[in-house]
């Protein structure tokens, strides 16, 4: 049974390289999953060549277990930011090197077995250096994880003032899940597996196998299908310097806080665009397209939203879409028609994100806020 899941995830490894290498683009953050991808699959190695009578020695996979922590990191910063700040690379990648050298180079056996502690496991653990590396690469895939779940939910806080719509790769929330899977997984099956417990002992196959397998055919699917989503607003800052700024303030816009005349006439020029044109009505409205359209910085079409409004991007939009809902909704015309189907109608592109933005906006679902209209 190990050997079928060890070559279904080699095989599908080689399978998203061929697809990588053929594409026509091949981004930074294709090739750091491809990475990642690859050095899973390197741990799946030894069971293929077990059953061929090839034992290949410790160091050969070990310490690629303590890349998996960093290569995550990396892609997910890949996604987010267009320029990598490599400077701290070599740190990064510190453990691993250290790790290869003293058991490439040294023998790693030379520390006695700990007391007490049954060290079988899935690469027959029979050291106290071993039980060292299992530790380390479970402390640095735990402590990248947690890193990285930070980074990805300050990405989903700053989409708000980005878009006006969420969906799955607009927030990378795959990665979320499968990462808290995977971690919380991987875990529990070094503590089975280093200690025997029940749970080890009662399962047929390794449980590392299928859960490496598994995680490279999810991550390299779902991997592929994401682009980047880059939120920055440097370049938009750098420009709206030399317009109207205001230094002195303090605060998030500090660096170019907009005066008060243009504060007031690009407030102007924003509501009266919201209330005439109704752009909401697009469901994938970004706040790039009001920009270009009004012809105002982005970053300072952020400050007003924010400050003046009170709103982010997304909570402003989505406060006239449920307005639009409700005017609907009061039109006998629209008797006729679903509740989902006026909300998509309206800018709305999915029945949750309405159903939510509604309930926050009046307190009542959309239907309840129906059947008020009729009592």
């Amino acid at each position: 049974m190990d050997l079928v899941f060890a070559s279904a995830g080699c095989v599908t490894c080689l399978f998203y390289v061929i697809v990588v290498l053929f594409s026509g683009t091949r981004p930074i953050n294709k090739y750091l999953l491809l990475s990642f991808i690859i050095l899973l699959s390197t741990s799946l190695l030894p069971v293929i060549l077990n059953d061929f009578d090839i034992f290949p020695p410790f160091w050969m996979n070990a310490s690629f277990g303590l890349l998996w922590g960093p290569l995550l990191y990396f892609y997910i910063i890949s996604l987010l930011k267009a320029k990598i700040n490599f400077k701290f690379l070599p740190l990064h990648f510190l453990p691993f090197a250290v790790y290869f050298m003293l058991t490439a180079f040294f023998d790693y056996d030379i520390l006695p077995k700990p007391p007490n502690v049954d060290l079988q496991g899935p690469m027959d653990r029979n050291s106290n250096t071993e039980l060292i590396y299992t530790l380390l690469q479970s402390l640095s895939l735990l402590g990248y994880s947690i890193v990285t779940l930070y980074i990805l939910n300050k990405h989903n806080k700053q989409i708000q003032d980005h878009y006006s719509y969420k969906d799955v790769y607009l927030t990378i929330r795959w990665s979320y899940i499968i990462i808290l899977f995977f971690v919380s997984a991987y875990l529990l099956v070094v503590i089975s597996t280093l200690f025997k417990t029940k749970i080890a002992d009662n399962i047929p196959f390794d449980l590392h196998i299928i859960l490496i397998s598994t995680f490279i055919y999810v991550l390299g699917y779902l991997g592929l299908k994401q682009n980047p989503v880059y939120l920055s607003m440097e370049n938009d800052t750098d420009a709206a310097m030399n317009e109207g700024s205001d230094e002195s303030s303090k605060g998030k816009y500090s660096k170019n806080k907009l005066n008060d005349t243009l504060k007031d006439e690009y407030q102007s020029r924003l509501l009266e665009h919201l209330a005439n044109e109704k752009p909401y009505l697009q469901p994938k409205l970004c706040i790039d397209d009001l920009s270009t359209t009004l012809d105002i910085p982005k970053h300072f079409l952020s400050q007003i939203i924010n400050d003046s409004l009170n709103h982010t991007f997304y909570s402003l939009i989505n406060s006239y879409r449920v307005k639009e809902v409700k005017e609907r909704i009061m039109e006998d015309q629209h008797d006729r028609f679903t509740l989902l189907a006026i909300a998509m109608d309206s800018g709305f592109n999915s029945k949750s994100g309405f159903n939510k933005n509604f309930k926050l906006e009046t307190g009542m679902t959309p239907l309840e806020f129906k059947n008020s209209l009729k009592t």
